[in-house]
């Protein structure tokens, strides 16, 4: 039994989890604080009575689904009547107009719209006679293939035709807008998330149906994108045309959501992989980690992707390790780090064919600027002096004890004492850290004394056996 609750906990634990939004209370694991945010666009929504479009862009990690998601469960408890549409999930659909109908036809079934809704169906139809049957009748749930065979036949290319399908539809539409708003007492609100995933056809047709067809009154539409990848994507369609420029057309408000700091994002992470017991069986600092992490992040350039990258990772290895003092989430955080940015550098530190000092150098390379700010240098001194404990076959802690006694010989002006730039391509130490003087070496040998941390030996093989072995090589 307890073998199989191991399981099942391991099973939980290995992705991250996705809290089901509670119905009356949405806005639990609000770690983002977007409540707030979603408070503001109620209040913007409640009494348009124009055609309004909203965008609301973020980058990844920035929360928008989980925004998007829990607004339309809490404008549902407020009494509105809202739909929700994941772009990406249907962009194999030739025209994004049977996926909208779709979801409409989904999404509002019940007695006061169910006429309009089939007029809707109806309506739609002559204006998709190049989409499949079959997926016609997935999305509508009506058989079309008589009547689209008998369309095909006799198609009128004649363009009063095609605009008086366009205008049908769009009478629909507004009248089932406006049985919303009399029923709901606000308009009908259209939430699209995921376009920028889209592929570029896909993503800019949906726009220019909700432009042309959908721009009635008592319709809102709010798009969840990522406009900087929405420009690729219609770069890509349309060549080097200025994209923002053609993206405005489209909305009539535009927010960003604003970055959430790393530090907060950690946090957010940890919680939802669950790991607190694996800092607790090895006895080591969370709070530790969240100073680490995500300062080491930062100072090299990672994204929020990047992070949680890597603390997937850890939680991957987590359940195949059965070794409660093998795995450090620190040193693991950190190999993976030099995966993603220096992967030549992390395979040969990894077999043993580079030392900590030169993986110091990369970071002390990346992290120039940073090491005026002494909070972070102190950072990265005990990521350092960790480096060198743990490279236990390149004899780092003896190199850093003999280069403070060099120093300190120097200083005394010893008899004894050499030229320790002589043995600088003997020891596995940072170029930065050899060119110190005695008070900055002295502080590193304080900090490496002060470690309580005990690695075993061939840790760092050991660890890069297992992310080899345990963590995907792609970030996604």
């Amino acid at each position: 039994m307890c073998a199989k609750m191991s399981e099942e906990h391991r099973e939980t634990s290995l992705v991250r989890s996705v809290p089901k939004i509670d119905e009356q209370d949405p806005w639990t694991n609000d770690a983002l604080d977007r409540s707030k945010f979603a408070q503001s666009l109620t209040n913007l929504v409640r009494d348009q009575k124009s055609p309004f479009v909203i965008s609301i862009h973020g980058n990844w990690g920035t929360g928008k689904t989980f925004l998007l998601t829990r607004w339309q469960q809490e404008l549902r408890n407020s009494g509105f009547e809202t739909i929700y549409f994941n772009a990406w999930e249907d962009d194999f659909c030739d025209d994004p107009l049977t996926a909208i109908i779709g979801q409409i036809s989904e999404s509002i079934n019940y007695a006061p719209y169910k006429v309009v809704i089939d007029n809707i169906k109806d309506s739609v139809v002559p204006l998709l006679m190049r989409i499949p049957t079959g997926l016609l009748n997935k999305y509508t749930g009506i058989d079309y293939s008589a009547v689209l065979t008998e369309l095909s036949q006799n198609a009128l290319s004649d363009y009063s035709e095609q605009h008086k399908y366009k205008d049908d539809l769009k009478f629909y539409l507004t009248r089932l807008a406006n049985t919303v708003e009399q029923e709901k007492g606000a308009p009908l609100v259209f939430i699209v998330d995921e376009l920028d995933r889209c592929r570029p056809t896909f993503a800019i047709e949906l726009l220019e149906r909700v432009k042309h067809i959908f721009n009635i009154p008592n319709l809102v539409f709010v798009f969840g994108i990522n406009r900087d990848e929405l420009c690729v994507s219609i770069k890509s369609v349309y060549g080097e045309i200025n994209a923002d420029v053609y993206l405005r057309r489209f909305f009539d408000m535009e927010f960003v959501l604003s970055e959430i700091e790393m530090e907060e994002y950690c946090e957010y992470l940890l919680r939802q992989y669950k790991l607190s017991q694996f800092f607790e069986q090895r006895r080591m600092g969370r709070e530790l980690f969240k100073d680490v992490f995500p300062v080491i992040c930062s100072c090299l350039g990672l994204s929020l992707r990047d992070m949680e990258h890597c603390i997937r990772s850890i939680a991957f290895i987590r359940w195949q390790n059965d070794s409660q003092s093998a795995l450090n989430a620190n040193l693991v955080s950190v190999l993976i780090i030099l995966r993603l940015c220096n992967p030549g550098l992390y395979h040969a530190f990894g077999k043993g064919n580079a030392h900590a000092g030169n993986v110091m150098d990369f970071i002390d390379e990346k992290t120039k600027c940073n090491r005026a700010d002494r909070a972070i240098e102190r950072i990265l001194d005990y990521v350092e002096v960790h480096l060198y404990r743990a490279d236990d076959t390149n004899n780092c802690v003896r190199d850093l004890n003999e280069l403070k006694q060099n120093l300190e010989n120097d200083s005394e002006g010893s008899s004894d004492s050499t030229d320790h730039n002589e043995d600088l391509t003997t020891w596995s130490l940072s170029k930065l850290t050899q060119k110190f003087d005695l008070g900055r070496v002295e502080e590193l040998v304080d900090l490496l004394h002060q470690s309580r941390i005990v690695f075993p030996i061939g840790v760092i093989f050991n660890t890069y056996r297992m992310i080899e072995l345990y963590v995907p090589s792609m970030r996604d």
